[in-house]
């Protein structure tokens, strides 16, 4: 469990440095080589290195979830228990939405059915690799969860609720982010969602 602002990163930044940099050996940069400080910021790096701090992006998309008579339509993607990693969305936008209110939630109702996982975007790794996030869609009957956040875009009119709304959402197993149109009888379409999953590491756990 980690106590101290930043100590869950002090690996992965040694780690990431190391194969950026071709630095051999197990101590840390700060005593193998003092006079470097390389500044990086871990979640939001470069997409490239990625790769080399044992992340990946992952993609999906959601045509059309269709919307009924006193029901929402939502899209949820959701990380399994026991899923060993943390995901962190980077995009998420509406394509070509009707006018009405549009919602993130948390831990909203499970969405019956889940579908296929992303696809990575770094073909570096090959065609085959899959992410751990799992999406879902379909019409829940009530809308449920807590609200992150909601918008009101023009129809017709793509827009990025992350993150122009919110700048990321960070993901643990057992989690769920749902998209609901908060107009009953009224369809979805999510152009992309795009995010990056690592190794859950223990020194991460804030909670107790």
């Amino acid at each position: 469990m980690s106590h101290l602002p930043g100590e869950a990163y002090i690996h992965r930044y040694n780690e990431l440095i190391k194969s950026l940099t071709g630095a051999k050996g197990g101590e840390p940069m700060s005593e193998l080589a003092p006079e470097l400080v390389p500044m990086l910021a871990l979640e939001v790096d470069r997409p490239e290195w990625w790769i080399l701090g044992n992340s990946q992006a992952f993609g999906s998309a959601v045509d059309q979830a269709a919307g009924g008579v006193g029901t929402n339509a939502a899209a949820q993607w959701i990380f399994p228990v026991g899923a060993g990693v943390v995901g962190v969305v980077i995009r998420f936008t509406l394509r070509n939405p009707v006018a009405g209110v549009y919602s993130l939630r948390r831990g909203a109702t499970a969405i019956a059915g889940p579908g296929p996982t992303g696809l990575g975007l770094d073909f570096r790794t090959g065609n085959t690799r899959r992410g751990s996030l799992l999406l879902a869609q379909g019409t829940p009957v009530v809308l449920s969860g807590t609200r992150l956040c909601e918008v009101s875009p023009q129809a017709a009119a793509d827009y990025n609720i992350v993150p122009n709304v919110l700048p990321f959402v960070v993901m643990v197993p057992g989690d769920s982010l749902t998209c609901f149109n908060e107009t009953a009888n009224s369809p979805l379409n999510i152009g992309a969602e795009v995010h990056y999953e690592r190794a859950f590491e223990a020194s991460e756990n804030k909670s107790g």
